[in-house]
C-alpha cells in the first residue's frame, strides 16, 4: 500500500515538474518574443508585404544585434543568481568566459554585416558567414532559454532568483 502511495507521489511531482518547466519556458518565450525578437518579427512581416525572398532576411545585421541583447540578458541572470550564492565562483568564470565569447563573435559578425551592407564598393560575404551568423543567433536563444528554465527550476531558489531580479533592475 505504502509502495502504490510513494508510486503516485512521485507521479504527481513529475507531472508538477514538467509543467513548472512548460510554464517557465512558456514565460520565456513570451518575454523574448515581446521584447527582443520584436524587431525580426516586423521584419519578417515587411519582408512578407514586399515580396522580399525570405531568404534575405539571413543577410540582416540585426541577428547579431539580438544574439548580443541575449547573451548580456543571459549573463546578468546569471550574475544577480550568483551574488547570492557561495561557492559559485568557478560557474561565474565559464558564465562570463561564455558570455564574452558569445557577444564578441557577434559583435565581430555585426560589424562584418554592417559594413558588406553600407560599403559603397560591397564586398561579398559567402553564403557559410550568413549560416554561421545565424547558429551564433540560435545557440544564444537556446542559451537563453536554458538559463531561464534552469534557474526556474531550483525551486524554492528560483522565487528568490525573481526578487533579486527585481531588487537588482
Amino acid at each position: 500500500m505504502e509502495n502504490k502511495e510513494q508510486s503516485e507521489g512521485d507521479k504527481k511531482t513529475l507531472i508538477s515538474s514538467a509543467y513548472d518547466t512548460l510554464t517557465l519556458l512558456s514565460n520565456w518565450m513570451l518575454e523574448v518574443a515581446a521584447f527582443i525578437l520584436l524587431p525580426l518579427i516586423v521584419y519578417l512581416a515587411t519582408f512578407i508585404c514586399l515580396s522580399i525572398p525570405l531568404a534575405e532576411i539571413a543577410k540582416l545585421p540585426e541577428w547579431m544585434f539580438i544574439a548580443i541583447i541575449l547573451y548580456g540578458e543571459t549573463i546578468k541572470r546569471l550574475l544577480v543568481f550568483y551574488r547570492k550564492y557561495k561557492g559559485y565562483e568557478l560557474k561565474l568564470i565559464r558564465t562570463l568566459s561564455f558570455g564574452i565569447l558569445g557577444i564578441t563573435l557577434s559583435s565581430i559578425l555585426l560589424c562584418l554585416s554592417i559594413v558588406a551592407n553600407h560599403k559603397t564598393d560591397r564586398f561579398d560575404l559567402p553564403p557559410i558567414y550568413y549560416k554561421f551568423q545565424f547558429s551564433i543567433f540560435v545557440v544564444a536563444l537556446f542559451n537563453s532559454a536554458f538559463i531561464k528554465v534552469w534557474l526556474g527550476t531550483l525551486g524554492g531558489e528560483a522565487t528568490l532568483y525573481t526578487g533579486l531580479e527585481n531588487e537588482g533592475g
